[in-house]
């Protein structure tokens, strides 16, 4: 990247998050039979995670009934009872694959760029 008379200056913090975003990840969702898979809500997140990350290696699981989690290379970004209410969305049509991809890329990349000022 050209960083002008300063060649040695760090780079912007647009830059690394898109070096954060372009390194390959590994995203694993887990969704239950009827819902994430019978119902194909889970394949739906799959396919949208890898729209928005085209260089993630995205696997789908098996999971209990109404589950719904997605780790993001070992740590989990939504499960619990949030993932819960997502799968419950996802199936009422209240929410979109695209949206809830989003909201995962988003959070795996706050925490790839470190903890929150203040904190």
């Amino acid at each position: 990247a050209d960083r002008g008379p300063f060649p040695f200056a760090p780079a912007p913090k647009s830059a690394r998050r898109l070096q954060a975003m372009d390194a390959q990840k590994h995203v694993q969702i887990t969704s239950c039979a009827l819902g994430g898979h019978l119902l194909g809500r889970g394949a739906a997140v799959q396919q949208a995670v890898l729209d928005k990350m085209p260089k993630a290696e995205v696997t789908h699981s098996y999971g209990c009934p109404l589950q719904f989690s997605i780790d993001v290379d070992g740590e989990q970004v939504l499960g619990g009872l949030s993932g819960t209410c997502t799968i419950l969305k996802l199936l009422t049509c209240c929410t979109s694959p695209e949206r809830v991809a989003a909201a995962v890329t988003l959070e795996s990349d706050a925490d790839a760029s470190g903890p929150a000022r203040g904190s």
